[in-house]
């Protein structure tokens, strides 16, 4: 609310509200930050959270702790004791959560289940066993968590400082069939799913109180961005699985999704993402590349009657393409550079060859794509000029306003490189605590 009020009181030309407002939001120690209204933060000690930290009630004796870590942690209260939902990314955060909900309910935590085998979703998991806990999780999980220990993460920040997102997790039950378990009196359908964002999903779902979390089945990413997975074919049918089901609320692991993607939109989400699956796979065979695809901006029918559907198809659209014609082609595409690969190295030597070194080339050049808002233009050819010219003070300061820019646009629906350009940029984002 503060960073919305500072940024409204800026346009007002109110500067003594905009910067008491800044100072409530923790933004008054860094000059030159950008014009952010945003709930995202991120710090080097803290990593990269969606929201202010805090304890909230999605329905009655469902919490989600949001804000404390990179993934939220669910709470059902049952009337013998806690199911936890996703265990955080860090013990330190999992604490968090469990102390606040210890000022709600004493009650000790039987089960924790896992809904996939991502760090952010079972990185705290040792914070929350109790003596008689039972972690459940997919049958897939030990396969997920092996490929993402496998992985390398480039970007520091989607973790707090010292955390590694490399674990070992053994869970007591595996569910490969679905399954109901009452516990407290309160009835849990867990049922294992191959789609989305991992092949190891687990939904768990309360048909007494009409509610389905949901994990990470459907995000903006189809598979972690730096992770070889996701499939299209499994989100297509794990939004049917969810349709089927028919819940009143979803519950997501972050707090981005569960507002954007509500019941309403995924009804008119799965059809606009078959529609699109389908454009994918036939300018896959017809060689389009897949800047062709991206070209395209799609927009499928259906949205025209579901405008609930159009923000998270368009959150959705770009990562899609992507994925897919990643998985459905090979190391040769159909253009010429696939064939002989040029370097960056090799291009910045061109650029010199064009610019013939002269500086005020690169800077007029880069000030003009900034003036043009293109952005990723603009950062690419400011780091092939540093390159060339390492050191530089005008091309340094043309890349931190072009980094700054790129915070500022993807601040509300782009958290993932809200957090890799903020990290570029050495930008700290507090957290608003009052």
């Amino acid at each position: 609310m503060f960073r919305a009020l500072a940024r409204a009181y800026d346009q007002l030309g109110r500067t003594e509200d905009a910067a008491a407002a800044r100072r409530k939001a923790g933004l008054d120690t860094q000059p030159g930050l950008p014009p952010l209204i945003t709930d995202f933060w991120v710090t080097d000690q803290d990593g990269a959270h969606f929201a202010p930290p805090g304890l909230h009630e999605l329905a009655a004796g469902i919490f989600a702790a949001q804000g404390l870590g990179f993934g939220d942690i669910g709470f059902i209260v049952t009337d013998t004791s806690l199911v936890v939902i996703d265990a955080g990314s860090t013990n330190e955060q999992a604490r968090a959560a469990l102390r606040k909900m210890r000022e709600i309910s004493a009650l000790p935590v039987s089960h924790v289940i896992l809904t996939h085998g991502h760090f952010d979703h079972f990185g705290g998991l040792d914070a929350l066993r109790e003596p008689g806990t039972e972690v459940i999780a997919q049958t897939g999980f030990t396969t997920e968590v092996e490929a993402q220990n496998q992985a390398f993460i480039p970007w520091r920040r989607f973790l707090p400082a010292g955390a590694d997102h490399r674990h070992h997790v053994v869970p007591d039950r595996l569910i490969s069939e679905p399954e109901t378990m009452t516990v407290g009196g309160v009835e849990l359908r867990l049922l294992p799913a191959h789609g989305g964002e991992t092949d190891d999903a687990l939904l768990i779902h309360l048909p007494g109180r009409d509610i389905v979390f949901v994990g990470d089945i459907v995000m903006p990413y189809l598979g972690a961005p730096f992770i070889a997975e996701g499939s299209a074919e499994g989100l297509l049918d794990t939004l049917k699985l969810i349709e089927d089901l028919d819940p009143a609320l979803l519950v997501h692991g972050h707090p981005p999704l569960t507002a954007n993607f509500t019941v309403a939109a995924l009804a008119g989400l799965r059809p606009a993402l078959e529609d699109l699956y389908q454009v994918i796979r036939g300018d896959i065979a017809a060689g389009r590349t897949v800047f062709d695809m991206l070209g395209r901006n799609h927009l499928p029918d259906v949205l025209r009657t579901c405008p609930d559907a159009v923000l998270p198809y368009l959150l959705m659209r770009d990562n899609i393409i992507r994925r897919v014609q990643r998985q459905h082609t090979s190391y040769w595409q159909p253009d010429v550079d696939s064939v002989d690969p040029v370097s960056p190295t090799e291009w910045a030597a061109v650029l010199e060859l064009l610019t013939k070194g002269k500086l005020d080339v690169y800077t007029d050049t880069i000030q003009d794509l900034l003036d043009r808002d293109d952005l990723p233009l603009a950062l690419k050819l400011a780091d092939a000029a540093l390159t060339n010219h390492p050191g530089s003070p005008a091309i340094g300061e043309l890349r931190q306003q072009t980094l700054l820019r790129l915070v500022e646009r993807h601040q509300l629906q782009g958290p993932f490189k809200f957090v890799v350009y903020s990290e570029l940029a050495g930008l700290t984002v507090p957290a608003i605590t009052d």
